[in-house]
């Protein structure tokens, strides 16, 4: 077996995942290549290329210089060209599907090129298709927060792109924020945030590579977690007619994870079941009508009892989900399946 790891266009979303997975199989011995295609399709776009035509273009080259691989391992897959999925036919096609459900219509209607889904949604799992969730890195910030750069420390931080359904409850807590005097950063793409939101006042409109997002992580006190919404699409007016229905989604976002490993105190809003099934009372749950009550409770909690939900955390995800944990799981399915 040799796996060819293959990064997604959009890889502001993608690239924690791809990195984990880049640095899990290096660690553990297994035989793979890999093109940084994230990084040649944005040499291609400056040459007048469209991201499409660029990523087109990086994937053929990539097909040309490949040695002899079984097994091509694709990031989200969304916008993996059709004739690259049928040129697999003499391969292994996987496609680890970090954004289900959210747009998994897209890889049903290629469903019939993909030998092994592997998706981030428990509800998701039928034919070919394997539950396979995202983890934190290995790899984790060891350095104590006293240390840290002063660039990198808040109370509160949040990361991520500011989608319309996370606008209210981030606009409150900044609020809360300036009330309290407390230092909040928000860094991530800003999409149709209003110009006279206070979002703007604290947000760095930018993409963070992984490591500086450790960084953000482990050096604040609080760092908040919103999951999608499911029902919206961030290119359609209403409703997501990219959505394959669950029901209600069960499983959490590569954010829960990174948090608990970098040793956060996380707030989870509107967290799905998964995050109670894993983290128990050892993160802090809220949902739109008691965020400003539970961040109170944070602010007041005695320092020990912190740390200890720290801890435990950074325990369970160290011990149980990993990219290595991962790997070994997804190899697994491959020589048996």
């Amino acid at each position: 077996m040799k796996i060819l790891l293959v990064s997604d266009i959009h890889h502001f979303s993608t690239l924690d995942i791809y990195n984990g997975y880049d640095e899990a199989l290096r660690s553990l011995n297994i035989n793979y290549e890999v093109v940084p295609v994230h990084e040649l399709v944005n040499q291609n776009s400056i040459h007048h290329f469209s991201l499409e035509g660029a990523y087109g273009l990086t994937l053929a080259k990539l097909l040309n210089k490949a040695n002899n691989f079984t097994h091509c391992l694709c990031i989200s897959g969304l916008t993996l060209p059709e004739w690259f999925m049928m040129s697999m036919y003499d391969k292994k096609l996987c496609i680890l599907a970090s954004d289900d459900p959210h747009a998994s219509k897209i890889l049903n209607d290629k469903k019939t090129y993909i030998n092994y889904w592997f998706s981030n949604e428990k509800n998701m799992v039928g034919e070919k298709i394997f539950y396979l969730p995202t983890a934190t890195s290995s790899f984790l910030p060891t350095v104590s927060k006293s240390e840290i750069s002063d660039k990198y420390k808040s109370d509160i931080v949040f990361v991520g792109t500011i989608y319309k359904d996370r606008e209210k409850p981030l606009e409150e807590i900044c609020q809360y924020c300036e009330e309290k005097e407390l230092k909040i950063k928000i860094i991530g793409p800003l999409l149709k945030t209003k110009k006279d939101s206070i979002i703007r006042k604290y947000a760095d409109h930018k993409i963070l590579n992984n490591k500086d997002t450790k960084l953000y992580y482990r050096g604040a006190t609080v760092t908040i977690n919103i999951d999608r919404n499911v029902n919206w699409n961030p290119t359609e007016e209403y409703g997501n007619s990219l959505l394959i229905d669950v029901g209600e989604p069960y499983s959490i976002n590569p954010r829960a994870y990174e948090i608990a490993g970098c040793r956060s105190i996380q707030l989870y809003i509107n967290p799905r079941k998964e995050a109670k099934d894993i983290f128990e009372d050892n993160i802090y749950y809220a949902n739109n009508n008691n965020i400003i009550e539970i961040l109170n409770n944070i602010f007041n909690e005695k320092k020990d009892i912190l740390l200890n939900k720290i801890n435990n955390c950074f325990n369970i995800v160290t011990k149980q989900h990993t990219y290595i944990n991962r790997t070994k799981t997804l190899i697994k399915i491959l020589e048996t399946n």
